[in-house]
C-alpha cells in the first residue's frame, strides 16, 4: 500500500497497520478519516488512536494493527526406537564399549517403530481493512511402510511385522521404512562398525577382526576371515576365509544337541506339574493362604504324582547351571528337589514359578528344530573352536590346533593336526603327524571314525573306550567291535 501525504501528516498503509506521522499539530481530522476510508479503513477503527494522536500533537502513532496469521507446525515423524551412535557401559557414562557402536537397528515383531506426527493447522490473520488472511497449511509427512511394516491409520503408529533390521530411507521426499530379516554388512566387523547382534540373517561382506562378536538370530554367512573373534548362529555358519583364534557356533555351545532334548522332555514335565499344582490351588481357597500351605501343597503333588521328576532335576542341575544366565535362578529353580531345601523356607511356590519361566524362555530360543538346520562351513581352523548341532565342514586348508564339537558329522578332507574333534561320525584326511602332535578324535561307541591317512599316537575315543594307534593307517574307518575292542576296517 502506498504512503500517503497531506498537510501537516503522512500515513504508512499497511496491510496490518497504518502509521500516522504527525508533523504539525494543526492537521484536518476529518481528511484523515476521508483519506482512510477511502482505502477500506472505518472510522470506528481508528477513532480512539486517532483522538489520542491528535490530542498529543507531532509524532509517529499506529493507527490501527491486523493480525498477521500465525504459523502451523509442520507434521513429522517420532521415532520410537533408539538410534545410538554409542552404547555405554551401565553406571558408567565415562566409559564406552567402541565395539557396541551400532550402525543398524534391531526390531522385533510388533514393536512399536515410529509415530506419524500430522501437521497443525495455523491461525488465520486479519488486515486492517478487516479481510481475513488464511494461514499456510504446514506440509504432512511423506512415509511410505515397505516390506514387514504396516501402520495403524487410526493412531499414525508404525509397527514391526517381523523380526529384523530397521532400514529408514529417504527419495525424492519420501521416508521410506522396512524391516528386513537379512542384515548386509558392507565391510570389516571392527572397531568402527562394532558387534553385530541380530534376530535374522546376516552377511558379513569382509572380515570380522580381534575382540568381535557376531550373533545372528537365523544364519550367519562371511566372506573373509574371523581372527580372535567371537562368531555365533542359532542357523549355520558359513565363513569363506580361514578361522583364527577363534570361536564360532551354530546353535549353542553350552549345551549338545541330545541334552537339549533331554531339557525340553524335563521342561514339559515341569510344565505339568507346574499345572496340576495351579489346578489345586484354583479350586481349594485354603491352597493360597499361606506360603508354608503352597509348599507342603506343591510338595505333596510332587511326591504322588511325580515321583522321579525331582531326582531327573537333580541330575540335570550341572547342565542346568549352564542354561540358566544368573546362579541365583538356578538355585531357585532346585530348591523345591533338594532335600536339604524342599521342607524349609527357602523358597516360596512364586519364587519357583519365576525360575521356571526363565528356564522355559532360553529353552524357548532353541527349540529342537533348529537342529536341521545347524551347519558349520569354514576354509580353514586354526587355533579356533568350532560348535554345531550339525555338521562341521572344514573345506580347504585343513584344521590345526583346533576344537571341533559337532552332534553330526565332522568332515575335513585337508590335514587334521593337533586338538580334540567329538562328533557321531567323521570322515577325514591325514589326521596326526610323524612329529606326534597330540590329535584326539572322538565318537559315541556306535560311531565310526573314516580316515584316508593317520599316523601313530592318534587317540581315538569310543564312547567310554580309549585307544591310542601304534602305528599309522592309510585309508581305513575303525569302529567298536561288540566284544569293545577297536575295529579296522580297510577302505577300498
Amino acid at each position: 500500500m502506498p504512503v500517503v501525504s497531506g498537510r501537516g501528516y503522512v500515513l504508512d498503509i499497511e496491510d496490518f497497520h497504518v502509521i500516522l506521522h504527525l508533523q504539525e499539530a494543526d492537521v484536518s481530522r476529518e481528511e484523515i478519516v476521508e483519506t482512510l476510508r477511502r482505502r477500506g479503513i472505518s472510522e470506528e477503527r481508528i477513532f480512539p488512536a486517532l483522538e489520542e494522536a491528535l490530542r498529543q500533537g507531532p509524532g509517529t502513532y499506529v493507527l490501527v494493527q491486523g493480525t498477521p496469521p500465525q504459523p502451523g507446525k509442520a507434521g513429522g515423524i517420532r521415532w520410537l526406537v533408539p538410534f545410538p551412535e554409542l552404547n555405554t557401559s551401565r553406571g558408567d557414562e565415562s566409559r564406552v564399549d567402541y565395539r557396541e557402536r551400532t550402525s543398524y537397528l534391531a526390531v522385533r515383531r510388533g514393536q512399536k517403530i515410529a509415530e506419524v506426527l500430522l501437521p497443525i493447522p495455523g491461525t488465520p490473520g486479519l488486515t486492517v481493512f478487516g479481510k481475513v488472511v488464511p494461514a499456510l497449511t504446514p506440509p504432512a509427512p511423506r512415509i511410505r511402510p515397505g516390506k514387514g511394516v504396516r501402520m495403524d491409520e487410526a493412531n499414525g503408529v508404525l509397527y514391526a511385522e517381523k523380526d529384523g533390521a530397521l532400514f529408514v530411507e529417504e527419495r525424492s521426499g519420501e521416508v521410506q521404512v522396512a524391516v528386513r530379516e537379512l542384515l548386509e554388512h558392507r565391510g570389516d566387523v571392527d572397531l568402527a562398525s562394532g558387534n553385530i547382534h541380530f534376530p535374522g540373517s546376516v552377511v558379513i561382506r569382509g572380515n570380522v577382526a580381534e575382540g568381535m562378536l557376531v550373533e545372528a538370530g537365523e544364519d550367519l554367512v562371511i566372506t573373509g576371515q574371523v581372527e580372535g573373534a567371537t562368531v555365533r548362529a542359532r542357523g549355520s555358519v558359513e565363513i569363506y576365509g580361514p578361522l583364527l583364534r577363534s570361536t564360532a557356533v551354530s546353535g549353542w555351545e553350552k549345551v549338545r544337541f541330545p541334552a537339549l532334548l533331554a531339557l525340553h522332555s524335563l521342561a514339559r514335565d515341569l510344565m505339568r506339574f507346574r499345572g496340576a499344582v495351579e489346578q489345586l490351588r484354583a479350586h481349594s481357597p485354603d491352597a493360597t493362604s499361606s506360603p508354608e500351605v503352597e509348599r507342603t501343597l506343591a510338595l505333596r503333588i510332587l511326591e504322588k504324582h511325580f515321583p522321579d521328576l525331582g531326582q531327573r532335576v537333580l541330575a540335570s542341575a550341572p547342565l542346568l547351571r549352564e542354561v540358566f544366565p544368573e546362579e541365583m535362578a538356578w538355585r531357585a529353580f532346585l530348591r523345591p528337589f533338594a532335600p536339604a531345601s524342599r521342607g524349609n523356607a527357602t523358597w516360596t511356590w512364586a519364587s519357583w514359578l519365576e525360575a521356571l519361566s526363565t528356564l522355559l524362555a532360553v529353552l524357548e530360543r532353541y527349540p529342537p528344530e533348529l537342529r536341521e538346520r545347524s551347519r558349520v562351513r569354514v576354509a580353514s581352523v586354526h587355533m579356533a573352536a568350532v560348535y554345531a548341532w550339525g555338521d562341521v565342514e572344514v573345506l580347504r586348508r585343513g584344521s590345526y590346533r583346533a576344537e571341533i564339537v559337532a552332534d553330526g558329522e565332522i568332515r575335513i578332507p585337508g590335514p587334521v593336526r593337533g586338538g580334540r574333534y567329538s562328533a557321531s561320525q567323521m570322515v577325514l584326511g591325514v589326521v596326526g603327524s610323524e612329529a606326534g602332535i597330540s590329535t584326539t578324535l572322538e565318537v559315541p561307541e556306535t560311531g565310526w571314525i573314516e580316515l584316508r591317512e593317520v599316523f601313530a599316537e592318534t587317540e581315538l575315543v569310543f564312547g567310554k573306550r580309549h585307544f591310542v594307534l601304534t602305528r599309522p593307517y592309510r585309508l581305513v574307518r575303525f569302529r567298536l567291535r561288540e566284544d569293545g575292542e577297536l575295529d579296522a576296517v580297510p577302505l577300498r
